[in-house]
């Protein structure tokens, strides 16, 4: 299992960076397009878990000493109808009271960051020299870590990553995209066709599912009887049906080839890049920095060592990465083939390369830092804000998220700022893993929790004991 996760992770990298995974996001709604978002671990948590029929939302009994330090957070909660009770907590020394916990509809705190992320969608429209560019990367980078981040929390741990299957991704990542190379350099095999396949299928149903909070937002609450039945008896949301809609029209227009071509891309690319950050969970700070520093030479060699992610990266047209047209300057073209022949990778596909006409981030350049920024969103949830690990709800940043958002940012600055030096092509996560790590050890030596941090497994490090009171108030009752 742990061969598979590490190789799974290496393949999201290389398919969303230098190129994600087939995994598909399977979401069940409830008729009134509320998400089942409330999913905990029952043995664990020691919680009761009372779900009723497929279509009917969960219901949790929940420490109401809990619900109160989590307001008391920031954090956002509706508590809905009782659930029922099972017999076995009906005694009246029962710590919990059933509630049920639901994150809430729509995007929450994160509506800044979509109002953002929209906006900036304009930039390719009004300007294609550098600094525009630049900052469409920069702010559509950033923002989509932070939804992608904050979305992480909502999702229930199926299987948490471990340290083995961290340390085999970058392994996994470089023998599919060297696979990859082989195959466009020293074959006729067109395989261009079957990746955009599967990167533009998987993305769309990236791009459905990042819909439907924003559609949640926009659009009132809808009454029970405007959700539709499937064939399995599974209530299809309003909101699900026009995002489905919606994400069809956008496959259409794509696969159609329709003017401006690379912004339907990007769309798909976005979908991928808010979404994908879901579907891994680092068990550990451990696993998340080895992650980091593995796929950090990975980057490294693909990019300085060789023209491998380049080629693969220019050869290939898949909404697996963020384009922007970029105005090529008979300067800047002599300048990147000069900086190409002196790196001694004056080769056709380097040429090309040189010529493209677009600007390229690597969605890997956004998932990768999302997972490490979605795990100190993690340590703000249980260290710094104290709420339980299996409670799923919107978290509200944190000192450690901000300052992995705000490394980010300034790693990626640094990384276009040598670009527009050099001409020549940067690995990303040369600049943005030692500033992310650096950021997060910062935070934590200036709060006295270095120690805490290192040795951080979510689930371990909170500061309450499964049913909700503080280690020190258990000791005292035992």
């Amino acid at each position: 299992m742990e061969r598979g996760e590490g190789a799974r992770v290496g393949l999201c990298y290389v398919w969303s960076g230098g190129m994600g995974s087939s995994m598909v996001l399977n979401k069940r709604r409830n008729a009134d397009g509320g998400t089942l978002r409330a999913e905990r671990n029952q043995a664990s948590a020691r919680c009761l878990g009372s779900f009723s029929a497929r279509r009917r939302r969960p219901s949790l009994a929940v420490d109401t000493a809990v619900l109160k330090r989590m307001r008391t957070a920031g954090s956002r909660v509706v508590c809905c109808d009782q659930g029922q009770q099972d017999d076995s907590y009906a005694g009246s020394n029962n710590k919990f009271s059933p509630v049920t916990l639901e994150a809430e509809r729509g995007v929450g705190d994160i509506a800044p960051a979509y109002a953002a992320l929209a906006a900036i969608q304009i930039m390719p429209f009004v300007s294609n020299q550098y600094l525009a560019y630049v900052a469409y990367f920069l702010v559509t980078a950033s923002c989509s870590l932070v939804i992608g981040a904050k979305q992480n929390m909502l999702e229930p741990v199926v299987e948490k990553l471990s340290t083995k299957s961290a340390v085999l991704a970058p392994v996994a990542g470089s023998v599919f995209l060297f696979g990859m190379y082989l195959l466009i350099k020293y074959t006729a095999l067109d395989i261009s066709i079957a990746y955009n396949v599967l990167a533009t299928s998987f993305g769309l149903l990236c791009l459905q599912q990042a819909l439907i909070p924003i559609l949640e937002s926009l659009l009132p609450p809808a009454s029970t009887t405007q959700a539709t039945e499937n064939e399995d008896g599974l209530a299809i949301s309003r909101e699900e049906l026009i995002a489905g809609a919606l994400t069809v029209t956008v496959g259409g227009l794509y696969a159609f080839n329709v003017a401006p071509h690379f912004a339907f891309s990007n769309a798909i690319a976005l979908g991928i890049a808010t979404s994908a950050l879901r579907l891994v969970k680092p068990g550990s700070f451990t696993v998340a920095a080895s992650l980091l520093s593995g796929l950090f030479l990975y980057d490294c060699f693909w990019v300085f060592g060789s023209d491998v992610m380049v080629t693969v990266a220019t050869q290939i047209d898949a909404p697996a990465k963020l384009l922007f047209p970029k105005a090529m300057s008979s300067a800047v073209a002599s300048a990147s083939a000069a900086a190409a022949a002196a790196a001694g990778n004056a080769s056709p596909e380097m040429a090309a390369a040189s010529a493209y006409p677009y600007a390229v981030l690597g969605l890997g350049d956004i998932v990768v830092p999302g997972i490490f920024a979605a795990l100190m969103l993690t340590v703000d949830k249980e260290l710094v804000q104290s709420i339980q690990p299996d409670v799923l709800v919107h978290v509200r940043s944190g000192p450690y998220f901000r300052g992995a958002v705000i490394a980010y940012t300034l790693g990626l600055t640094a990384c276009f700022a040598v670009n527009s030096v050099t001409h020549a092509a940067q690995p990303a996560l040369f600049y943005l893993v030692p500033a992310m790590l650096g950021a997060s050890i910062a935070v934590a030596v200036s709060r006295n929790e270095l120690d805490t941090l290192l040795r951080f497994s979510s689930g371990a490090s909170s500061p309450y004991d499964d049913s909700g009171a503080p280690h020190e108030q258990a000791d005292k009752e035992n």
